[in-house]
């Protein structure tokens, strides 16, 4: 996504688009699917990840200005006390 809009100054309308496979055949141990929508990233916990996070996710919000391009994240379903120290 970074690249992507480096490359062309706006964001990724999907997976396809920002040159990744789809969404649910990125995934990993914890993982069960990377999505790209407009920019936006959300991660989806699964597989063998712990029960409190489970099937829940966290977005990477893109935040652009002059050029630049930053990230806030959240979720929308995992407490904040299990989310990365960056998310909370």
């Amino acid at each position: 996504v970074s690249m992507y809009y480096d490359d062309r100054g706006e964001l990724p309308a999907d997976n396809d688009a920002a040159g990744l496979s789809p969404a649910d055949q990125i995934s990993g141990s914890y993982v069960s699917s990377v999505s790209v929508t407009n920019g936006f990233i959300t991660v989806t916990y699964g597989n063998a990840a712990h029960s409190l996070i489970s099937n829940s996710s966290i977005v990477m919000e893109p935040r652009t200005g002059n050029g630049y391009l930053e990230w806030n994240c959240k979720s929308p379903n995992i407490l904040p006390k299990h989310l990365p120290a960056v998310c909370r």
